[in-house]
């Protein structure tokens, strides 16, 4: 892991890694993360029958709606983890996810 950033409190926990892949582990398990060119992501979540973790590959145009608020968040956590973005006190995000 290249640089995250924790905010557990309320969304998860954001990471950046060497190979410029970002990502979100969400507080409720599911998992979210964008390849280096920034436009496939993979979204895995953990089915509760059997505890395996399934992901599904969306591109950043085209994914299900109910997927917004999180594709939102990772870009967020994308602009800080680049430090093209800095963290603002009275920054609209997205409620609990």
């Amino acid at each position: 892991m290249k640089k995250w950033v924790d905010y557990s409190s309320k969304y998860g926990l954001g990471y950046n890694l060497s190979n410029q892949s970002v990502g979100v582990f969400f507080n409720d398990a599911t998992k979210i993360v964008l390849d280096p060119n920034c436009y496939h992501f993979d979204y895995i979540e953990r089915r509760t029958t059997d505890r395996q973790d399934v992901g599904k590959e969306y591109n950043i145009l085209e994914y299900p709606n109910t997927l917004q608020k999180k594709v939102t968040l990772l870009q967020h956590f994308r602009s800080y983890l680049e430090g093209s973005a800095k963290p603002k006190p009275n920054e609209k995000v997205p409620e609990q996810v």
